[in-house]
Parts: structure tokens; C-alpha cells; sequence
């Protein structure tokens, strides 16, 4: 029950996505301020997760998650009334983006301490794949109808339907234990903690230093496809709804073969070969300028799209003591997703610059560079 409630949840994150992107660049075509969508998206989770993790450690995490969807149905609900009535602005979404993001950023700690709630530490590969391709089955089947409704209907319904996405999930999330609001004393020491095990844990700082490596150069799908399929391609927006959902086509492609491929390479040469693919694919996503090119080349980085994720998110989990699992997951968050606000006010330069095609070819080179150069990072990994 929790995976489907997560993976409608899911739907509705990538409708907010493709209408909020589609809907700026009908705004404007400035590639800088198009790209703060991106950070307006991310920088919550750069300022809140490591506080928001020490809470949900302090707190019934499934509780936490209930409340924190009631109230994401509050501002997504208002823009999508504010779009249908043609109030919004650049300035309007962003502030709606962030204002969304933060409290999204909230429950994310919570929902990635709970996965090892719920499964054994043997399981753990397993369970943390399987929510993978569930992020990623959405994304295959979110972009495409998100695009074709966007086309018809406009970015409000986007946004409308995922109001109502959050509804499985604050069915589904059976409290465990009675809510006490924690003493700010706790908070405080807990974020102390938090802090002190992550710059005492090698293991941890590994992780951390392989998740920003990963999310700066990600960062630019995200801050530039709405621009680059616009523009660059020529893409209607059930176009572009697919080009989003070939990174999670290809994703949930490898899922079948990815304990055989760590099997044989190890964590750490998988995440190597996951990182160069990425990184060529990303070149000739923006050498190609061709549609269907795109729709190929974007497939085949949702191979090493997964590979990387998937063995760094299992990763994190191995190298974080239990009682401090959702704070020391807050870090992980602000190294894979925080860090993208920053790399997606890098790309949007780039591009206002150089154009949007050649911030792909920048960051395609970065990424190979970057795995190449953390090769040598050990990561923590237990055999089941």
C-alpha cells in the first residue's frame, strides 16, 4: 500500500513538474530565470533536510508525512486556481515552487528512513530498487500524460491533479505512535549529532562526496529540458512529457540486471560505468540536436541514471547508524537534490551564455570527469 500511495504521489510530482516547466517557458525564454525553476525547487532541501531529518527522527515519521500532504494540497490547490485564472507570473511561480519544495522538503527525511523500517537489512538492496523503479515506472507514465494534458487543458489541470495526488498517502500513512512535539533542546542536540557523525564517518563523507559530484551535473535535465525541448527540439509538450519519461523507461529497463552488474563490477565500478554513460549521453543530447535522437540518448542515460542512484542511495543507508537514520538521510538529500539548486543557476549562466545545447555538452564532459576523478572513493557496502 505504501508503494502504490508512493507511486501516485510520484505522478503528481512529475505533473507539478512537466506543467511548471512547460508553463515558464510560455513566460519567458530567458534561460537564467527558467533555470530557477529548478532551484526554487531544490535550494529547500539545501536549507531544511539536515533540521527536517533530526525531527523525523524525534517524531512518528508516517505521522509526519500525513500532515506534511494535507498541507501540499494547500499551495498546489491555490496555483492551480491562480494559473486557470492567468495570475501567474515568473516571479508568481517561483515563489509557488519554493513554497511547495519547502514543505515537501519536510517529509523527505521521513520517507527515506522508513524504507529500513519496513525491511531487513538483506532486503535493503532489494526494497531501495524497488522504490526506484517506482519513481521510475512514474516517471515513465507521469511526463507523457502530464504533456498530453497540459496540451489540452493547460497547466492548471497539471497542478489540479496533483492536489488530489497527495490523497492515497494520507490514507495509506496509519500513525504509529502518539504525536509529542519534540523540545527544541532535542532538536538541537540531535543536529549537533547529525553534524558531528557525518564529519567523523568516512563512509559517510564518501557517500556525500559522490552525491554532490552527481547532483551538480544532473542538475542541468532538470534546470534546462523545458528550455532546450522548447526551443532547441521544437517539441510540443506531449514531446517533451516523453522525453522525461525515457530516463525512467530506461531506468526501469536496467532495473532486472542491476544486482548482476554490481555482482560482477563491484559498487564502486558501477557507479563509474552509471556516471560515464550519463555523461556521453548527456554530449550527444546536446552535439545531436534532433527529437529523436533525444528520446535514444535520454533512454540510455536512464541506465546509468539508476545504476549510480540506486547504489548510492543503498550506500548511505549502510553507513548511518539506526537511531539516526532520517538526519543522517537529510545529508544525502542535501548532496543528491540540495546541491541542484546551486547546479542549476551554474547551467542557466552557462546557457544565457553559450546556449542550452552547449550547457548539456559542458555538464555531459563534467560528469565523466568527475567519475573518473571519485573512482578512487571508497563506498560502504555490506553483502547480503
Amino acid at each position: 500500500m505504501i508503494w502504490a500511495a508512493d507511486f501516485v504521489s510520484n505522478l503528481g510530482f512529475f505533473a507539478q513538474a512537466v506543467g511548471t516547466g512547460w508553463l515558464m517557458t510560455s513566460l519567458t525564454t530567458n534561460a537564467t530565470i527558467v533555470s530557477l525553476v529548478q532551484t526554487a525547487a531544490s535550494l529547500p532541501l539545501f536549507l531544511v533536510a539536515i533540521p527536517a531529518g533530526v525531527f523525523a527522527d524525534l517524531v512518528d515519521r508516517r505521522r509526519l508525512i500525513r500532515i506534511t500532504n494535507v498541507a501540499l494540497a494547500v499551495p498546489v490547490g491555490i496555483l492551480a486556481l491562480l494559473t486557470a485564472e492567468h495570475f501567474v507570473t515568473p516571479a508568481v511561480l517561483l515563489g509557488a515552487t519554493f513554497i511547495i519544495a519547502s514543505v515537501e522538503a519536510v517529509q523527505e527525511p521521513a520517507w527515506g528512513a522508513l524504507v529500513p523500517e519496513i525491511v531487513p537489512d538483506n532486503d535493503l538492496p532489494a526494497a531501495i530498487a524497488l522504490f526506484g523503479i517506482d519513481f521510475n515506472l512514474s516517471r515513465v507514465v507521469g511526463p507523457p500524460l502530464a504533456g498530453l494534458l497540459v496540451g489540452i487543458a493547460g497547466p492548471a489541470a497539471a497542478f489540479a491533479v496533483n492536489a488530489l495526488t497527495f490523497v492515497p498517502t494520507i490514507v495509506v500513512m496509519h500513525p504509529q505512535a502518539r504525536w509529542v512535539w519534540p523540545k527544541l533542546v532535542a532538536l538541537r542536540d540531535g543536529t549537533a549529532t547529525s553534524f558531528a557523525i557525518a564529519r567523523s564517518s568516512a563512509p559517510i563523507r564518501n557517500v556525500l562526496l559522490r552525491n554532490a559530484s552527481f547532483g551538480i551535473c544532473a542538475s542541468v535535465i532538470f534546470a534546462l529540458l523545458p528550455l532546450y525541448a522548447r526551443l532547441g527540439l521544437h517539441a510540443t509538450p506531449t514531446q517533451f512529457g516523453f522525453l522525461f519519461a525515457m530516463l525512467g523507461l530506461g531506468s526501469i529497463a536496467v532495473a532486472p540486471v542491476l544486482g548482476t552488474l554490481r555482482a560482477r563490477l563491484g559498487a564502486a565500478n558501477a557507479v563509474l560505468l552509471g556516471t560515464i554513460v550519463l555523461g556521453v549521453c548527456l554530449t550527444i543530447f546536446g552535439l545531436a540536436r534532433s527529437l529523436w535522437i533525444g528520446y535514444f540518448v535520454l533512454f540510455a542515460a536512464g541506465f546509468g541514471w539508476l545504476t549510480v542512484l540506486s547504489i548510492l542511495n543503498t550506500a548511505i543507508q549502510f553507513a548511518l547508524p539506526t537511531e539516526h537514520r532520517a538526519a543522517g538521510f537529510a545529508f544525502y538529500l542535501v548532496t543528491t537534490q540540495g546541491v541542484m539548486a546551486f547546479g542549476s543557476l551554474l547551467w542557466g549562466a552557462i546557457a544565457a551564455r553559450l546556449g542550452s545545447a552547449d550547457a548539456f555538452i559542458c555538464a555531459g564532459i563534467l560528469f565523466i570527469a568527475l567519475g573518473v576523478v571519485t573512482r578512487c572513493v571508497p563506498l560502504p557496502w555490506r553483502s547480503a
